[in-house]
């Protein structure tokens, strides 16, 4: 099963119905969840997706620029 809803992902999985992939930094705090970080590390690629020919805005220009200088996602 595939949702793009956490929290029923997360209720499923607390119910014992289920057991999911997630970011871990998404997951609401939780009790009864236990989050296993696989070794070694899986990585995934991100995208920052606009509209090929549409205006863009500074602000977008500004962040498609700082995500390529800085690399926010990355972990030092």
């Amino acid at each position: 099963m595939q949702t793009e809803q956490l929290s029923t992902a997360q209720n499923m999985i607390e119910n014992g119905l289920a057991v999911g992939f997630m970011f871990k930094n998404l997951v609401q705090r939780s009790d009864t969840l236990t989050a296993i970080s696989p070794e070694p590390r899986i990585l995934v690629d991100v995208s920052v997706l606009r509209k090929k020919d549409a205006f863009v805005f500074r602000g977008i220009k500004d962040f498609e620029r700082y995500i390529s200088e800085k690399n926010p996602f990355e972990k030092g």
